[in-house]
């Protein structure tokens, strides 16, 4: 089976993508990687994302559009 996988990690520097491909189950399970690549966020994103994350106030509606600008980050990341 063959699986895309999407993460932005802590450092909010970029969307990590791979394609995996998996065999077996349970403790019988392997993995290999077949290819990764990463789409970095735009700098004022980024910026605004941080900001945020340490505590800055947003009203509701800023930060439904700050989650809508990550989701079509998200949405353009080139897949493996």
């Amino acid at each position: 089976m063959r699986i895309v996988g999407l993460m932005s990690g802590t450092s909010v520097d970029s969307i990590d993508a791979a394609l995996v491909d998996i065999h077996g189950q349970g403790y019988d399970l392997t993995v290999q990687v077949l290819a990764s690549t990463t789409l970095d966020y735009p700098e004022q994103l980024r910026d605004q994302i941080l900001q945020v994350c340490g505590g800055q106030p947003l009203p509701l509606a800023a930060l439904a559009d700050l989650d809508d600008q990550i989701a079509q980050q998200f949405a353009i990341a080139p897949k493996p």
